[in-house]
């Protein structure tokens, strides 16, 4: 009907990613009007609104500080910038933001806390820890995956909106374990949270982990924080890890030409995503290739990358010393360390 009669046709919203219906519009607009002068696509972004409405700027600029100015929500719901749909997760300009300075370590440092991160996978009749015999063997077979990070307080602004500052997340070492029976990794676990002293062990408690995160809590009580994953649990934990990142909140250890370090960043690299087109906007994300182990890196496996992202989960709990002006003095019988002023 509105055809017949050349009834003009408005569409408005945000475009998000480059494929969209409206993207595409705008793009074909944009063409017309390169042709004809006459405008046809209005666009306001938010530095644009920021100028007559104060309060917005500030609150765009909070979201700035907590995502990144490169996180893709960001850039398409505060500044029109579309996105690609699919591709990598992390090219080689994310990639930089994750490199830290930092040595690699198997001791903690007085007066640091550090959380422990666990990505569960099946056991196996043959279990074992070297890489090369595991998945020669069964290039499917995936790993448990545990990730080291100490925890830090940021002692400068920007602070959350929350009055809370910024934690700052190194990791410090990484174990796989291929094929592992659950009662030794168990073992594993627990003695890895008293070495490090860690208040946080994050555990994946889908499916087979489910157990193991259960049997971990009855020793660790409230230090065992479970995590079950879904669809929308993964695709929150990939908006909040790109987060961590954009904001140089995430950093690994300086390259040390292990294999493990070598494996992390090849899932990393490999990592792919796509985004629904539906309104919660999910995010698949992983490793996608089909499973194959060429004696260097283990291809179509995410494990150790999954098992990084997890401090995803602690960045959203609030924590004892977070508050700005907090200062912790008391002994943490967690750690059974004296702590130093945040």
């Amino acid at each position: 009907m509105g055809a017949s009669t050349n009834v003009t046709t408005v569409f408005y919203g945000t475009a998000w990613t480059s494929n969209t219906f409206l993207a595409r519009s705008v793009a074909f607009l944009n063409q017309q009007q390169a042709q004809d002068g006459i405008q046809r696509v209005f666009q306001v972004a938010a530095d644009q609104v920021g100028v007559e409405v104060p309060a917005y700027e500030s609150f765009v600029d909070n979201q700035v500080a907590r995502l990144g100015r490169n996180h893709p929500l960001v850039k398409t719901q505060f500044f029109l910038e579309t996105i690609d749909g699919s591709g990598g997760l992390f090219p080689p300009a994310r990639r930089a933001l994750m490199f830290g300075d930092h040595k690699r370590r198997q001791n903690p440092d007085p007066g640091h806390r550090y959380a422990i991160l666990v990505d569960v996978a099946g056991e196996d009749e043959t279990e074992g820890s070297e890489l090369d015999r595991m998945m020669l063997a069964n290039p499917r077979r995936d790993a448990t995956a545990i990730t080291i990070v100490d925890v830090e307080l940021s002692q400068e602004p920007p602070h959350t909106a929350l009055g809370r500052r910024h934690r700052l997340y190194r990791t410090v070492d990484r174990q796989l374990y291929l094929g592992t029976r659950h009662t030794a990794l168990y073992a594993k676990i627990v003695a890895l949270a008293e070495h490090w002293h860690a208040p946080w062990i994050i555990v994946d408690a889908t499916g087979v982990g489910a157990g193991l995160a259960s049997f971990l809590t009855r020793t660790l009580g409230e230090r065992v924080i479970p995590v079950e994953f879904s669809a929308n649990v993964k695709s929150d934990l990939g908006w909040d890890f790109l987060a961590l990142v954009e904001t140089g909140r995430y950093r690994d250890y300086v390259d040390d030409q292990a294999a493990d370090t070598r494996q992390f960043w090849y899932e990393v690299e490999a990592c792919q995503y796509e985004i629904s087109t539906g309104p919660g906007k999910r995010m698949k994300w992983g490793c996608w290739e089909a499973p194959a182990y060429d004696g260097l890196v283990a291809r179509g496996h995410d494990d150790l990358l999954i098992s990084a992202a997890l401090i995803s989960i602690l960045d959203k709990l609030d924590v004892p010393g977070d508050a700005v002006g907090d200062t912790v003095t008391a002994r943490d019988p967690l750690l059974d360390i004296d702590h130093a002023t945040w």
